[in-house]
């Protein structure tokens, strides 16, 4: 298992290496592992953390992975660090969008999220004793 996810994770960082904006002239670029939305909804039905619900899950994770490594001022773009609210987030993309795909559905995530992602690491101890010194 983690060899594919090291795997997938490599695969988005070769995409999107170099800048943060790389595409060819017309802002085009090649994904290496294209999911259409009926088929992430198919993937779907198979229970969690296994068969093609897996890969996805683990294409997903190193997607976003790769972005929080790219985009500068990012820690993480993922709410409160759930892959699974990316999930239904998709599920729901996928419904309203049939003949779209996972990569499309992505971008809307990532551009949708950012104004209120995670910018920096913060320590837990260190927001649980400045909650403590509030009080």
């Amino acid at each position: 298992m983690k060899k594919k996810y090291w795997i997938a994770l490599n695969a988005v960082v070769f995409l999107v290496g170099g800048s943060a904006h790389a595409s060819d002239e017309k802002g085009l670029y090649q994904t290496l592992n294209f999911i259409s939305c009926p088929q992430y909804a198919e993937d779907r039905k198979v229970p969690l953390h296994s068969g093609r619900n897996a890969a996805d899950e683990i294409y997903l994770s190193g997607w976003l992975s790769a972005y929080n490594y790219l985009v500068p001022n990012t820690y993480d773009i993922v709410p409160a660090h759930d892959i699974m609210k990316v999930l239904e987030w998709l599920d729901k993309f996928c419904k309203e969008n049939p003949t779209k795909n996972v990569e499309s559905g992505l971008l809307q995530f990532t551009s949708e999220a950012y104004p209120s992602r995670m910018e920096r690491f913060v320590d837990p101890h260190e927001v649980r004793i400045k909650a403590k010194e509030k009080k």
